[in-house]
């Protein structure tokens, strides 16, 4: 057995700005789906609307760890899209017997569309994200997709600290609140990561994305299959002990 550890902490550059914020929000009441998974060993649920995940539970189905989780997305210059603002979107379920959704959030002048398969692992509390972008072949290797997450663990959004760290080579971002954790990862890893005090809330924000002059960003900005087509898939877990 290898005496390496697990994980290491990353380098920081000082304590995130702007704490504390305002008072800490809940998402919108009116829901699209629940979801779980198939399988009790999997203690986590889910619920979703406007476009993106919303509450992520666990371990019971009343104890919320997360407002909400979305993915911004800017071509660097001319605009900068929040998916459950600015999108279009088209709610649908995986299949008819499945406890997973998909959203086809698209930008409104028809330039690209961002796909979203939601769905719980069905032996682990982890939730799974695929995520398809697609779109004009010119346009997409230009843009820049974040991924914004607002941890409230152990039910609220104040008093949540976060850090990054290194787990097996790859770059994640870890949340916690007293005896309780999360975990941020994605299969094409993040080049970089930040976590601060969002400015509307007295929260933790922690995000993930692909264009340093924001928050963070992928190693490779999804996996290429074609010139107008990239897909990633993140991972959020949340656990009862660091």
């Amino acid at each position: 057995m290898s005496d390496q550890p697990l994980y290491r902490w990353l380098e920081q550059q000082g304590e995130a700005f702007g704490s504390p914020g305002l008072e800490p929000r809940w998402t919108s009441s009116v829901k699209d789906a629940v979801g779980t998974a198939y399988s009790a060993s999997s203690r986590m649920w889910f619920t979703c609307s406007h476009g993106i995940l919303n509450e992520i539970y666990h371990p019971t189905i009343d104890h919320a760890q997360i407002r909400d989780m979305q993915f911004l997305v800017s071509d660097g210059q001319t605009f900068m899209h929040e998916e459950k603002r600015d999108l279009i979107t088209t709610f649908e379920y995986i299949h008819p017997e499945a406890l997973g959704v998909r959203y086809i959030n698209a930008d409104p002048d028809g330039r690209y569309t961002l796909t979203k398969e939601i769905i719980c692992d069905p032996h682990h509390s982890v939730l799974l994200t695929r995520v398809r972008l697609e779109g004009n072949k010119d346009l997409v290797p230009k843009l820049k997709v974040y991924a914004l997450l607002a941890p409230h663990l152990d039910g609220g959004g104040a008093g949540n600290s976060a850090r990054a760290v290194d787990v097996a080579g790859y770059r994640m971002l870890l949340a916690w609140k007293g005896a309780w954790s999360l975990a941020m990862g994605a299969s094409c890893g993040f080049a970089k990561v930040s976590y601060t005090p969002t400015i509307w809330t007295n929260e933790l924000m922690v995000a993930a994305s692909n264009n340093v002059r924001l928050n963070s960003s992928p190693r490779h900005p999804f996996s290429s299959s074609s010139s107008h087509r990239r897909q990633c898939q993140a991972v959020s877990s949340p656990k009862d002990s660091l």
